[in-house]
């Protein structure tokens, strides 16, 4: 089974460059009869701030 995923740190807020991504991994997974998740990473504390997850 196809799992992806698309995971971006809440450094900044979501942009068009993250829609483009997210776009084509649903696009993959779809076409793979498989899963995407969606997973907010948080690995980089001094930069990750509230607001922007």
């Amino acid at each position: 089974m196809y799992r992806g995923r698309l995971a971006p740190t809440p450094t900044g807020y979501l942009h068009l460059g993250h829609a483009r991504t997210f776009a084509l991994a649903a696009a993959r997974a779809q076409a793979a009869q498989g899963q995407l998740i969606y997973r907010t990473e948080d690995l980089d504390a001094e930069r990750c701030r509230p607001e922007f997850a």
